[in-house]
């Protein structure tokens, strides 16, 4: 009965203070809104399950290869391997094989560029795929049926054929194959992101259509990095006897088939199944736990600042507290009455928090779900919503707490009887001391961890890419559709190509170039064995690329040491090579490696090194060996334009046709786009990092400010009597500042403490590769220790504009 009385008059008296009010439902809204938003990412990844039964028993295979213990490739398997692992079919209750990658919609006169995944009739059922329209595939489309269906999902459904309820029966050429579509996913259909966030499959067809070659799907000594066996365990089959019997397996196949092989001797290899959460999220939970622990301090920095305005309130309200402590009014009573007014501000800033945890969700689906896993499932949850309400009331609570606390409740009465002369509340020194150490610590740490975080994303968006991107372009033909006898009339097809995309007028340069220096996910090249010495030596597994003479220069990319190629040896596919300096210094540490060969597999005549290049530097990749040939036998081609121009789709597709009229353009991405994909996330953490950081920093100074003010207040008079025996502006700032020494070395002490704890965390327990960044710490305190500064001569200012006479009258 007490409380709904005191939240009645809570009510009155913050509609006439509409300020307080809006303030601190803006203020914390805000920071909890923000907070509750990462809240419900977190709780998406670590506690809602993936939305498919049984997803603890659902694992895809990968390989890890090690030579003499040392890691050569993390993830690379084979299609006679595939097979191998499905003769243990006693370990699975469920089991298919898949291949990601694109393919070109023939019968699509703009030729339409479609993710696709190659499969059985299996993963949709692990999957329990509902459709919005027809079926998944069956029995029907099992290895070996030879059935030419398609499932294509809802997005594709709704992009190229307009919804229409005709989808079924339609007819979809790809590979020269006509596939008939038999089902479209529900819209509620979640792919699971097994090959990577943003590769979100199109179109599935049946496992037997995989365009492999015949020494492809045969040879044990060739690897892929887009084909997986994806599986349900027996339910009493644990996954590391199933790893164990799996890699015994195909340890023993592998050495029998390249008995041998000198490149393998040593070669081992550990089937790992991992589970489908394990491969969807990575390491995204350390990451957005870090996120969630940086909105936790900025909450809390906040809370400092709104601690100083809910005691400041109390001030005021002091002479009223008096009059209820005369007329019978308890300390329970007076908590009763402040925990009615805070608690109906944070309830208010609990609503408005949602509201901001609503908008905050579509903003992470519009912006991060290629970054991001899972985040197309972003919904708001109930336990979003308690959590919101929950961390609002606990804080009202404290507040309520801290107030109380501050009341000197045996003056009360006595304050009626001095008419509240001098008897104003005060806060206590250890408040005062405890809430300005917590605001330094808080932005302090805060402050640091953003700028460290900013640092490195500009380091990666600043840093040059080691060739030129800018109006340079990759394009690649297909020719499947050619019926051609020769290697020669091959060649002079692709001589042809070239020749004719260098007559558009938007065209400066044109090479060939089986590769691009940058592809949209990781480079794709080809990967091969190669060693230093004929049948030993070092060896080494570099990306090959098939160039011209045109394409070093083309891209720009520099000669460190030795000669390009020349027409000649792209003519006469001389048996020379150029490397990168990666490469060079795993011959030679030197990296003189200039006239040295390297033999590749089978093959007795070497390569000579003619020419050492620069490592690119591209985003997200690690340097890797890379090894170019001079060859005109790819496809694909490097092309520059001219200043202010493009070659569209349409015109690529036209100047091929006039070659040939199967021919047609299989993909084209201009490297400055690319670059820019590959540095969307940085950009991301750079902005999110910078907001937060000079967010952070902005609620260090009002909280700052606040408290300087209020120590000028309670000495208002002694600074005045100082100001009148001659003290100078600076000298009052100093005192102020002294007073203020001991909370802001405690805080700074604090927040070094907090971040060697981060370090250490992040050292141990994370992927992160985290480097003692002594810069941004020393810029960090030196913003936090001149913001103090400020907020202190700010705070002094009036006392020192006006005349003493002022001071020395506020004394009461």
């Amino acid at each position: 009965m007490l409380f709904k009385k005191n939240l009645r008059n809570a009510l009155n008296n913050l509609l006439r203070a509409p300020g307080y009010f809006i303030t601190i439902v803006l203020t914390l809204g805000i920071t909890l809104g923000a907070l509750s938003s990462i809240f419900n990412l977190n709780y998406l990844l670590s506690f809602e399950p993936l939305p498919y039964p049984d997803q603890s028993r659902l694992v895809i295979s990968n390989w890890r290869h090690t030579d003499d213990g040392k890691l050569k490739f993390a993830n690379a398997q084979n299609y006679p391997g595939l097979r191998e692992m499905a003769n243990s079919a006693e370990l699975f209750e469920q089991h298919t094989f898949i291949k990601y990658g694109e393919e070109i919609l023939q019968n699509d006169p703009s030729k339409s560029k479609l993710k696709a995944a190659y499969t059985g009739p299996e993963f949709m059922q692990l999957l329990a795929a509902e459709y919005a329209l027809g079926r998944g595939f069956q029995d029907t489309e099992r290895k070996d049926s030879h059935n030419p269906v398609a499932v294509i999902s809802y997005d594709f459904w709704q992009d190229f054929y307009a919804g229409s309820q005709d989808v079924l029966g339609q007819t979809l050429e790809i590979q020269g194959t006509k596939f008939s579509v038999i089902g479209v996913t529900s819209p509620q259909f979640v792919e699971p992101q097994l090959m990577s966030v943003d590769n979100k499959t199109q179109v599935w067809m049946p496992w037997d259509f995989n365009p492999v070659s015949e020494k492809d799907d045969t040879d044990w000594g060739l690897f892929f990095i887009d084909i997986f066996m994806v599986a349900k365990l027996q339910a009493d089959q644990s996954p590391k006897q199933a790893e164990l019997v799996l890699s015994n397996a195909i340890n023993a196949k592998f050495r029998a088939e390249n008995a041998g092989v000198a490149y393998f001797e040593s070669r081992k290899i550990d089937v790992t199944l991992e589970k489908f959460e394990t491969v969807i999220l990575g390491d995204t939970r350390s990451q957005t736990l870090l996120m969630l622990a940086g909105m936790i301090i900025l909450l809390l920095i906040a809370a400092v600042n709104v601690t100083n305005l809910v005691l400041a309130r109390a001030a005021n309200n002091h002479r009223k507290f008096s009059i209820q402590a005369a007329l019978g009014a308890n300390k329970r009573h007076i908590f009763s009455a402040i925990l009615a007014e805070i608690g109906l501000v944070m309830t208010a800033a609990a609503v408005f928090s949602v509201v901001i945890t609503l908008i905050a969700n579509n903003l992470l689906v519009s912006f991060a779900q290629n970054h991001i896993p899972r985040v197309a499932e972003l919904h708001l949850n109930v336990a979003t919503v308690v959590f919101s309400f929950a961390v609002a009331w606990l804080l009202a609570f404290a507040f309520a707490t801290i107030t109380t606390q501050q009341i000197k409740y045996r003056a009360l009465a006595g304050a009626i009887q001095t008419s509240g002369k001098g008897s104003g509340l005060q806060i206590s020194r250890s408040l005062r001391t405890t809430l300005m150490a917590s605001q330094v610590a808080l932005s302090a740490l805060l402050v640091t961890c953003n700028a460290y975080v900013l640092s490195k994303a500009l380091d990666n968006i600043q840093r040059p890419l080691g060739f030129e991107s800018e109006q340079v372009a990759y394009v690649s033909m297909e020719l499947g559709g050619v019926d051609l006898q020769t290697r020669e009339q091959w060649m002079s097809l692709v001589q042809d190509l070239k020749d004719k995309i260098a007559t558009h007028p938007s065209v400066a340069e044109v090479s060939i170039g089986s590769n691009a220096p940058m592809a949209r996910t990781k480079n794709m090249e080809w990967t091969i064995a190669v060693t230093t010495e004929q049948g030993g030596g070092d060896r080494i597994s570099p990306g090959v690329a098939l160039i011209d003479e045109q394409y070093v220069p083309l891209i720009g990319l520099p000669m460190h040491q030795g000669r390009n190629f020349t027409a000649e040896d792209v003519a006469n596919r001389q048996k020379v090579a150029i490397i990168n300096r990666t490469m060079a210094e795993q011959i030679d540490p030197s990296g003189n490696v200039l006239d040295r060969p390297v033999y590749l597999p089978r093959q007795k005549d070497p390569y000579i090194i003619v020419g050492i290049v620069e490592d690119m530097q591209v985003p997200a990749q690690e340097n890797s060996p890379r090894f170019y040939i001079p060859s005109i036998s790819a496809a694909s081609f490097m092309v520059k334009y001219k200043p202010n121009n493009r070659v569209s789709v349409l015109e690529y597709n036209q100047l091929a046709e006039q070659v040939h009229s199967q021919v047609y353009l299989y993909d084209a991405y201009d490297m400055t786009s690319i670059h820019d994909q590959k540095l969307a996330l940085d950009r991301i953490f750079a902005w999110i990092s910078a907001s937060l950081g000079v967010l952070s920093i902005l609620l260090a100074a009002i909280g700052l400010y606040g408290m300087f003010s209020y120590s000028v207040t309670l000495r208002k008079f002694e600074l005045g009597v100082r100001m009148a025996i001659g003290a100078a502006p600076n000298r009052i700032i100093s005192l102020l500042l002294k007073d203020a020494m001991t909370p802001l070395l405690s805080g700074i002490v604090i927040a070094l403490l907090g971040l060697v704890g981060i370090y250490y965390y992040l050292s141990n327990h994370s992927t992160y590769f985290v480097e003692l960044d002594i810069v941004s710490v020393l810029l960090s305190l030196l913003v936090i220790v001149s913001t103090s500064v400020l907020s202190a001569i700010y705070a002094s200012s009036p006392l020192i504009r006006n005349r003493v006479i002022y001071s020395l009258r506020g004394s009461d």
